[in-house]
């Protein structure tokens, strides 16, 4: 069981309760999960841009109309590239923990980062989780 799986639990409820309103903003992920988590020391993408490199990294993606209101949010593929740019570029040995939340999961995404995400794994926690109506599943690679 992933350690942060409550937070994802959280998150869902979230999401539920904004497809009310016609779902989250981009823009508004990163305090959601500041909020979450307790912390403000934390990357979020999408995110405010920024060159500060943290120890924690939340990686969302919402594809989904009931989840995502208006531009700015991350297909899965462009959600496991920004993965792969941080943890193996930007911030190489900083970030030690990186959650991938997704509402989509983009098969040929993964078959073309694999590799990347495995290599992530045996060097940091990497957790991957998708969203399904109020559900959630943790995904292994």
């Amino acid at each position: 069981m992933g350690e942060f799986m409550s937070i994802v639990e959280e998150l869902t409820l979230i999401l539920e309760e904004s497809k009310r309103e016609g779902g989250v903003l981009a823009q508004d992920l990163p305090g959601i999960i500041s909020r979450l988590t307790r912390r403000e020391d934390i990357n979020c993408y999408p995110g405010i841009p920024g060159h500060n490199c943290h120890e924690l990294a939340f990686f969302i993606s919402l594809s989904s109309q009931f989840y995502a209101k208006g531009r700015g949010h991350l297909t899965c593929a462009q959600a496991m590239k920004k993965i792969v740019q941080h943890m193996q570029g930007s911030c190489f040995q900083i970030t030690h923990t990186a959650i991938f939340i997704t509402d989509s999961w983009d098969v040929n995404a993964f078959d073309d980062w694999r590799n990347n995400l495995v290599e992530i794994k045996r060097n940091a926690l990497l957790e991957i989780y998708l969203i399904t109506g109020r559900y959630f599943s943790e995904l292994r690679v």
